[in-house]
């Protein structure tokens, strides 16, 4: 096998999107080993994701590194009950011009796919950015009706 080929290996081609940076995996183990709580990536360039920044603060934590001007993906690590489960975020800023929301639309699932073991898919909405708006999510995902069920983020 030649070099060039071995060096597509790590790249998700269907969309052109290169999520191969090896921190992008390596942080996601750090959230299923409970060392974060969340990470965010975010675009290098053009095409190719890096990881933003990642915290152990929880949701209020992450929300504050939410910017208008960009499109970020993530994970944030959730304690329903006792049980862990992990969700996949997206969140395209207000400052983001409608051209680049085009493209986003066009990556979500390559970025996405970088997230693997996850439970289900949350939007932030830059309009209703809050902690609360999350838990409500996460009820719905887990079809939790129960108010007083314990859910930690």
């Amino acid at each position: 096998m030649n070099h060039e080929k071995k060096e597509l290996y790590g790249k998700k081609l269907s969309s052109g999107l290169d999520v191969s940076d090896p921190l992008i995996s390596e942080t996601l183990n750090r959230v299923k080993s409970d060392a974060i709580k969340w990470f965010l990536i975010g675009f290098k360039d053009a095409n190719v994701l890096e990881v933003k920044c990642s915290g152990s603060g929880g949701a209020e934590e992450m929300m504050g590194k939410l910017q208008d001007s960009e499109i970020l993906f993530g994970v944030i690590r959730a304690s329903i009950n006792g049980m862990i489960k992990f969700y996949q975020l997206s969140f395209i800023g207000k400052g983001v011009s409608p051209l680049k929301k085009g493209k986003c639309a066009m990556y979500k699932n390559a970025a996405m796919n970088a997230f693997e073991g996850c439970h289900g898919e949350i939007t932030l909405d830059p309009e209703n950015l809050s902690v609360k708006y999350i838990v409500d999510t996460v009820m719905k995902l887990n079809r939790l009706n129960d108010i007083s069920t314990p859910i930690i983020i």
